[in-house]
């Protein structure tokens, strides 16, 4: 009679398909450009905290609060203005304040220090 062998398992191991990792590519996305309108007076606010603020003219202040940049329509166009703003953060960061007329900057101010500033 002819010997019979019994086949032996053998194990084997698969291993996972791999997928390759993704190349990150970073670019900036550029800012905006803030437009000023060409009619009207404006207020420009920047500052990268809390801010707050009031403005107008004489009998007719608005108040206002916000972060980051900020841009204001004022009523009139031949009258005086009024502008005060004040950090809520008491940070040394730059807070900008810039009044326009037809487009152009009539008055900036800006305040590093935690104090009140006009």
């Amino acid at each position: 009679m002819p010997a019979t062998t019994a086949a032996t398992p053998v194990p084997t191991t698969t291993a996972p398909a791999q997928t390759p990792t993704p190349k990150v590519t970073v670019t900036q996305t550029p800012q905006a450009t803030l437009i000023i309108p060409d009619t009207g007076v404006w207020v420009r606010v920047r500052y990268t905290g809390n801010f707050v603020g009031q403005m107008g003219i004489s009998g007719g202040m608005r108040q206002v609060s916000g972060t980051g940049e900020r841009v204001y329509r004022l009523p009139t166009i031949d009258e005086i203005v009024d502008v005060t703003f004040v950090k809520q953060d008491g940070s040394g960061d730059v807070l900008l304040v810039e009044i326009y007329k037809k487009r152009h900057a009539g008055q900036t101010r800006y305040s590093c220090s935690p104090e009140r500033h006009g």
